[in-house]
């Protein structure tokens, strides 16, 4: 990431907070003239300002490192993982082991749509499309059919 880039990065961060530079200063404990030449793009960030940035901002400073060009970018990593990985390493461990069961169990009602997504598509595409595989391919998701709620 580029030195503006970190600056816009880190001003989305500061306007999503409502926070000023001086307060992100403040709560960094670094010196308002350092976050204002980060944010100019005057200076680069270093690993002990990315550390109390971080700090400052409650957030892994891995997440920090990464927007500022200290450490690599996760491969192939969206937007959306990268929140999920900060919010994630922000919980207590037995809030972590509740998340992965939950993302297992999303996992499998998504494998679960999808079969019978793919099993709705082969009944339709059928010549005469049999009503009975239609509907059981509905019910295999676990809904009946007629109505909008699962069983």
């Amino acid at each position: 990431m580029t030195t503006d880039n970190f600056a816009n990065w880190l001003q989305d961060e500061l306007n999503r907070r409502d926070w000023t530079q001086a307060e992100l200063a403040r709560k960094s404990r670094a010196k308002t003239a350092t976050i204002s030449r980060i944010m100019t793009g005057a200076r680069n960030v270093g690993p002990d300002t990315a550390r109390s940035i971080a700090r400052a901002m409650n957030i892994p400073p891995i997440i920090v490192f990464q927007k500022a060009g200290l450490l690599p970018p996760i491969p192939d990593a969206s937007e959306n993982t990268e929140l999920a990985m900060q919010l994630f390493m922000q919980l207590a461990p037995r809030y972590q082991e509740t998340a992965i069961e939950y993302l297992r169990l999303q996992l499998e009602d998504q494998k679960k749509l999808t079969q019978a997504i793919e099993a709705l598509y082969a009944a339709a595409s059928d010549e005469k499309p049999d009503i009975k595989k239609i509907s059981d391919a509905i019910l295999g998701y676990g809904y009946r059919v007629g109505s909008d709620k699962p069983e």
